[in-house]
């Protein structure tokens, strides 16, 4: 189950921060990967996906990776939130400023392309694919 945290990992520039925060207890990521799966009704073809560490396509895939992007603060109310990712990922490149340059970078380009977007599923799938592409353009990946 906790293919969906390296979904995240692998999907995500920020992918690090969420997995260091969440790395100290893993039982926690489970929980809420379970929950989201529930509150969502996942398929098995959405759990397939994630474990392909795959976008999701359909819209309980979106739902569920927007459900797991709200409890690792990279949305807040069904929105992307910027001031979340920023404070995340300052935690992670502390110690690096030209990688926490570059995630700022990559925020701020994501922030620009999924403002527009108003469904918190159309979100998290925006959030992932801006972050897969701005992390190439950035030299994060």
């Amino acid at each position: 189950m906790l293919y969906v945290l390296y979904f995240v990992i692998v999907t995500s520039a920020l992918s690090a921060v969420i997995t260091q925060i969440m790395a100290a207890d893993s039982s926690d990521m489970l929980t809420v990967f379970n929950k989201c799966r529930d509150k969502t009704s996942a398929t098995e073809d959405d759990i397939k996906t994630f474990r392909a560490q795959q976008i999701p396509s359909t819209t309980t895939g979106k739902c569920m990776l927007a459900c797991m992007f709200n409890h690792s603060g990279l949305m807040k109310d069904g929105k992307y939130d910027s001031e979340g990712a920023l404070k995340l990922v300052g935690q992670v490149f502390a110690d690096n400023p030209i990688k926490l340059g570059k995630a700022r970078q990559l925020i701020n380009g994501c922030t620009d392309e999924v403002k527009k977007e108003n469904d918190k599923c159309e979100i998290a799938s925006k959030i992932a694919d801006c972050t897969v592409k701005m992390s190439s353009q950035v030299g994060l990946s």
